[in-house]
C-alpha cells in the first residue's frame, strides 16, 4: 500500500468465525482475533460466545474490511454428492452453501463494511447463484467486480483457481472504478510464481523428521492390528474387478498428464520411498504408476498429487504449471520430488499451509494441531496471495477520503 498509494495501512483483526473446534484452537494462536465465534448464523444476533475467553461478547459492528468464503459443498464438482438446490442455493438459502451465504450476507447488511471480499470455487461464477450474489450485493449498496485468481499468478507455487467477488461501497467508488480495479490487478500479477523450493522444508528439519516418524509409527501399529486379526475372506470377484478397473483408470489419467522421470536419471527405489513415508500398499502402487507413466516433454514433475479417485485427479490435474504443486484440497497427498527436496516424500501439512501464504516459520515453535489437521486446514484455506492482491487492488482504487 505504501508503494502504491504513498499511505501505509495497519490492520486489526476484530472478528473470526470458524465452526471447527480444532481450527478455532489454531486461530487463537495464529490470528489472535478480538472475537472468535462459532456459527455464522449468529452474526446478527447482537451477542455470541467469544471462544477467546468463553464469555458472551457483543458482536463488532464496525468493520472496514469483511472477508468470507461461504461453503462450496453444494457447488463444487469435487464433492461426491449433488443436491436438488445446487443451482440456486444462494437464492433459496438451502444447504450449507445457502446457509453460510445467508448468515454472512445478513452481517453485511447490518455492518456495511467499506470493502467486502468473498471467495468460493469457480462454479460460484455460473448461473443463478452468480446472478443472485451480484444482485444481493448490489442491493446492499456495493459495486461488484468478479474475477478468477490463480495462486500461481499471485506469487504462490500452487495451481489453484478460485472465484473472488470484490465489493466496494458505492459512495467510495466512481463510474470507472471497475476498470481501474482490473488494471491494478493485472499490474500486480506475477508472470511466474516464487520457486517451490522456498516453501519446502529440508528433510533434515526437525518438523519433517517428527512427521515421518509419526507416520511410520502409525503404519507399524496398523500392521500389528492386521497380524492379530484372523485371515480375511477372499473378496468377491465383482469387487476385485471393480478395484482393478479403478487402477487402470488411474494409470490412464496419469499417462494423460504426461509424467515420466528424466531419461538417464536414477530415481530412488520405490520400496525405499514407500518405507520412508510409511505408505500403504495402494499408495506405493500409485507412486510406482506415477513414476513409470510416459511423458510428452520428458521433464520430471516437481510435485504429484495422489487423490483417492480418478475423477478427482482429472478435475484437479487437467492443467499443469511448471514449478507448481497441484490444487490443494482437504486431506491432499502431495509427493515432492528432487531437486525441490532432498528426497521423494509427502508434503507435510506445514508446507501445504505455506503454499496458501501462511509462513511455516510460525508453526515450527507452536505446534497447535496434528500435521494431518494442518493439511486439512490448508485445503480449505484462502490463498493469502490472491486475497492480498485483491485487497491491495481494491484499497488503491477506492475514494477513501470520502469515508465518514
Amino acid at each position: 500500500m505504501q508503494s502504491l498509494t504513498g499511505n501505509g495501512v495497519a490492520f486489526q483483526n476484530r472478528l473470526e468465525v470458524e465452526w471447527d473446534g480444532r481450527k478455532r484452537e489454531w486461530l487463537k494462536v495464529f490470528s489472535r482475533p478480538d472475537m472468535l465465534m462459532k456459527d455464522v448464523g449468529e452474526l446478527n444476533n447482537g451477542k455470541a460466545t467469544n471462544y477467546m475467553d468463553n464469555k458472551k461478547w457483543k458482536i463488532p459492528l464496525a468493520l472496514f474490511i469483511f472477508t468470507f468464503g461461504f461453503s462450496c459443498t453444494d457447488l463444487s464438482s469435487l464433492n461426491n454428492h449433488s443436491h436438488t438446490y445446487k443451482g440456486d442455493c444462494v437464492a433459496t438459502g438451502a444447504g450449507t452453501t445457502g446457509k453460510t451465504w445467508s448468515g454472512n450476507y445478513a452481517y453485511v447488511l447490518l455492518v456495511k463494511p467499506a470493502l467486502v471480499i468473498i471467495e468460493n470455487v469457480k462454479a460460484a461464477m455460473k448461473g443463478k447463484n452468480f446472478e443472485q450474489l451480484k444482485q444481493d450485493m448490489t442491493a446492499a449498496g456495493y459495486k461488484v467486480a468478479a474475477l478468477i485468481l490463480n495462486s500461481a499468478t499471485c506469487g504462490l507455487p500452487q495451481d489453484r483457481d478460485r472465484a473472488y467477488f470484490v465489493c466496494v461501497r458505492e459512495e467510495l467508488t466512481d463510474d470507472s472504478w471497475e476498470d481501474k480495479f482490473f488494471e491494478v490487478v493485472d499490474d500486480l500479477k506475477r508472470p511466474e510464481p516464487m520457486p517451490l523450493s522456498r516453501f519446502v522444508l529440508p528433510d533434515s528439519h526437525p518438523y519433517v523428521q517428527a512427521v515421518l516418524a509419526e507416520k511410520q509409527e502409525k503404519q507399524a501399529k496398523m500392521a500389528m492390528k492386521k497380524i492379530k486379526k484372523r485371515p480375511a475372506k477372499a473378496e468377491p470377484a465383482n469387487k476385485r474387478k471393480k478395484g482393478m478397473k479403478w487402477v487402470v483408470d488411474h494409470w490412464r489419467v496419469r499417462r494423460g498428464l504426461g509424467m515420466k522421470p528424466v531419461a538417464g536419471a536414477v530415481p530412488p527405489s520405490i520400496t525405499e520411498v514407500a518405507e520412508r513415508n510409511a505408505m500403504c500398499d495402494r499408495e506405493r502402487d500409485l507412486l510406482q504408476m506415477v513414476c513409470e507413466a510416459p511423458s510428452t516433454d520428458r521433464k520430471k514433475m516437481l510435485s504429484v498429487e495422489l487423490k483417492h479417485s480418478a475423477p478427482r485427479v482429472v478435475k484437479t490435474g487437467g492443467r499443469r504449471r511448471q514449478h507448481c504443486t497441484s490444487c490443494l484440497l482437504p486431506s491432499s497427498k502431495m509427493m515432492v520430488f528432487p531437486p525441490t527436496s532432498d528426497s521423494t516424500r509427502f508434503l507435510t501439512g506445514l508446507e501445504a499451509l505455506s503454499l496458501q501464504g501462511v509462513p511455516h516459520s510460525f508453526h515450527e515453535s507452536t505446534r497447535v494441531l496434528k500435521d494431518s489437521e494442518y493439511m486439512s486446514l490448508a485445503g480449505n484455506a484462502f490463498s493469502g496471495g490472491c486475497w492480498g492482491l485483491a485487497v491491495l487492488a481494491a484499497l488503491s482504487t477506492m475514494n477513501l477520503e470520502d469515508m465518514d
